[in-house]
């Protein structure tokens, strides 16, 4: 076998403490999926370590686990090859010190990785027995498999040796120790005895043949006999009452010259080909027993873990170890999710957060992608501006959305997502990108947790996750009401273009200055049009208010500008034109006061005819400004009415569960709801409806978005004289019959809310 230097996983210090070795846990942390911890216990000089240098070897070689960072076509050669690895000695001292771990994980299957792990042997001479129970002890909390290795037979010897047992339950606590005794709360791993250099057959007293696992079973059996002592009983029943998951397997020596056993196998001298055949078949049966356990039911303290999860909850019981001499699991365990969960919150926020990054673009309205054109030319346009924002470019959208994307959970398989929308965008679209986006964050959230904490830990850290993620979706919001607001004003002035308000020339007189002002109204009313098909987005009606209260304006106040020098010009030309005739009648005579006075006259005249009409002007502008006004308060208080509409729909949705718990059962002065009404079609089945009852009129709407928006309803009915079936098709469901030939089949969400409309329809049927 390719010699691979193991590492020590957990080293032991000179005062006893237990360290952590960081270049081991770097290792193990890589694991992405399932870990199963193999590790091997037992006396010091019993063959652990070569044991495990076999078991190795052999899976490799028989491609049953493969290395990850070896090639899978690499296999094991059997001529140069040797059995190394972890350290094997020859003398009568114990060689490995604290726990070392393999090299490398060693992979079995696609989605499980499996640790192994070579301990400290017990019972060494330079040991104390406390010492033992604290390594026996951190052993069982941080292993999958447990393997105990001994020699010779179960018996009496044996058993003494795992003494230790009996002192476990000082060294591990749990929540559940006051209700069902010692370390019940805690699951131990699974317990296989390795019984080497076995030499007995495997028959009972009858002569039957039975089975290594039986050889265990009747070992674990309470003598209650003389020769037997309390303390061996005790820890028989120590071993079944920990143990539950329990196995055995005998092994022969793996070679028969005594030479060549303790000579080579130390050095790491020998080669898997040279092994008993009886060895190599019970380390088959050994691999056969080890990976059958390695499956999903078979976890960590009943869990599955990742690296990452393992290193956190080795650290925590070692340092629990050190510090209090025992270790309270449920409180290392909490630790090790808390870390977990909210590395997961973190990681799907960041998946949610790049999904819709990817999914949203944003376009800047430009005129040169929109063809010139007159009112004739409306379908060019309508097509440049779908080419460049998309099909989901439509109409002014009402601020009012009853949406919440909170209510429902949808299904993975008919889940829908645009390839990608381009702000601004409709907030249906811009929702299906954030329903699809949370959902894959909320999937990577629930597989990354699975099994791996309670159902109680999953749903607090979701909550957390779905906070963040409104947030930012809230964000995504703004950016496209920004969008928005932006594309409205750029195509307001695209539009203006083709709306020139210059009708006003020096050559103007009040009958052309009112018809300016009527063709700026008509004008008004031809863009406000035009604007309506093509406006998107939330901001579509505050761009257009903005507009009305500063262009339109604007080109009242130029009219007035131009009215008023056209005016100006009149009275300069019949000013000269009155000098040139009292130059005139200064020839004449006596007849020049005569026309001096007719032209003041009709100076005066004009002067009156000139401030009639300058005050109709002003009325007029006065007219307009306050109609424009007028028009500008009620597009304000559509808007701010808009608004409270769309919050009181979000109060009412979040509020929708908090006021059914407290509707007065008795009132029959309205109720609503979501009911399921029976379809009466040949297809058969439910369909969703939403149900409305005001004294004594049952109304029923496709959804709630029609009732809210005042839609008119698909049915109306009239409870009086009618009566009550309350058994029917389903425990949920209940009858109302209004004559012999007609009859409304409902199904209540719980036999709880049937009960409510139930006695709701009663009262509102007797009340007459």
């Amino acid at each position: 076998m390719t010699s691979i230097a193991p590492l020590p996983f957990i080293t032991v210090e000179n005062n006893g403490q237990f360290k952590i070795n960081p270049e081991a846990t770097s290792i193990i942390k890589r694991v992405p999926g399932r870990i199963v911890v193999l590790t091997i216990a037992g006396s010091y000089r019993t063959g652990k370590s070569f044991l495990l240098n076999a078991l190795i070897a052999r899976a490799l070689q028989r491609g049953l686990i493969s290395t990850q960072t070896t090639s899978t076509d690499k296999k094991i050669d059997l001529e140069t090859d040797k059995l190394s690895g972890f350290q094997v000695a020859g003398t009568v001292n114990a060689c490995t010190k604290g726990i070392w771990m393999w090299a490398e994980p060693l992979q079995y299957r696609d989605a499980t990785t499996i640790l192994f792990l070579d301990t400290e042997g017990l019972n060494a001479t330079r040991c104390e027995n406390n010492y033992d129970v604290k390594l026996f002890s951190l052993l069982l909390l941080i292993s999958s498999i447990l393997i105990y290795n001994s020699r010779g037979t179960i018996d009496s010897h044996a058993l003494e040796d795992l003494s230790l047992v009996l002192n476990i339950s000082r060294h591990i606590q749990s929540n559940m120790e006051s209700e069902n005794g010692a370390g019940k709360g805690f699951i131990y791993p699974s317990f296989l005895w390795i019984v080497r250099d076995f030499t007995l057959k495997l028959k009972d007293q009858r002569g039957f043949t039975i089975t290594s696992r039986d050889y265990l079973e009747r070992a674990l059996r309470p003598c209650h006999s003389a020769s037997t002592s309390a303390s061996q009983d005790c820890i028989r029943s120590a071993l079944v009452e920990s143990f539950p998951r329990r196995n055995c397997i005998t092994m022969v020596r793996p070679i028969l010259e005594e030479t060549k056993l303790q000579k080579e196998i130390p050095r790491g001298d020998v080669r898997l080909d040279e092994l008993r055949p009886e060895f190599l078949k019970n380390l088959d049966d050994l691999l056969e027993c080890i990976l059958d356990d390695s499956t999903e039911e078979n976890s960590l303290n009943g869990k599955n873990l990742d690296g990452t999860m393992y290193c956190d909850l080795v650290a925590a019981y070692a340092e629990a170890m050190n510090n209090r001499d025992s270790v309270d699991v449920n409180n290392a365990w909490m630790v090790v999710v808390q870390e977990k969960c909210e590395k997961t919150v973190q990681e799907a926020v960041v998946i949610y957060h790049h999904e819709m990054q990817k999914h949203i673009r944003e376009n800047l309205f430009s005129e040169a992608d929109i063809p010139e054109g007159d009112q004739d030319n409306k379908g060019s346009l309508v097509n440049a501006i779908e080419q460049t924002y998309g099909a989901s470019f439509g109409t002014i959208q009402n601020v009012v959305e009853v949406m919440d994307v909170e209510l429902l959970e949808y299904d993975p398989g008919v889940l829908f997502c645009p390839s990608s929308v381009s702000l601004p965008s409709r907030e249906e679209d811009l929702a299906s990108i954030h329903r699809y986006c949370k959902h894959l964050a909320k999937t990577y959230f629930y597989q990354t947790l699975a099994n791996k904490c309670c159902k109680e830990e999953s749903a607090k850290h979701y909550e957390s996750l779905r906070l963040q993620v409104a947030t930012i979706y809230d964000s995504f919001c703004n950016d496209n009401i920004d969008a928005s607001m932006s594309y409205c004003r750029s195509l307001l002035h695209y539009l203006l273009t083709k709306h020139s308000f210059d009708a006003i020339n020096d050559e103007a007189n009040p009958d052309t200055t009112k018809s300016a002002t009527e063709f700026i109204q008509n004008q008004a009313d031809q863009l406000h049009a035009q604007y309506s098909k093509y406006a998107l987005g939330v901001s579509a009606d505050a761009a257009y208010v903005e507009y009305i209260t500063t262009q339109m304006l604007d080109a009242l106040v130029d009219i007035r500008k131009q009215t008023i020098k056209h005016q100006n010009l009149q009275f300069s030309s019949l000013d000269q034109e009155i000098k040139d005739r009292t130059s005139q009648l200064g020839l004449i005579g006596g007849e020049a006061r005569t026309m001096e006075r007719l032209f003041a006259f009709k100076q005066q005249s004009l002067q009156l005819v000139a401030k009639e009409n300058e005050q109709r002007y002003d009325h007029e502008i006065f007219t307009l400004q306050q109609e424009l006004k007028y028009e500008n308060d009620k597009l304000e208080h559509l808007l701010d009415h808009n608004a409270t509409l769309k919050r009181m729909v979000e109060l009412a949705q979040e509020g929708q569960t908090r006021t059914a718990e407290y509707v007065n059962p008795t009132s029959v002065a309205k109720m609503e709801g979501y009911l399921l009404q029976a379809n009466v079609q040949a297809t058969g089945g439910w369909e969703q409806i939403y149900v409305v009852m005001n004294d004594r009129t049952l109304c029923s709407y496709l959804t709630k978005s029609d009732y809210t928006r005042a839609k008119a309803s698909s049915l109306v009915h009239n409870l009086i004289g009618a009566s009550l079936k309350v058994d029917c098709l389903a425990p949920e469901a209940f009858q109302i019959v209004f004559d012999q030939s007609h009859h409304l089949t409902l199904r209540a969400k719980s036999i709880e809310a049937k009960n409510q409309w139930i006695t709701s329809i009663r009262e509102a049927i007797r009340e007459r």
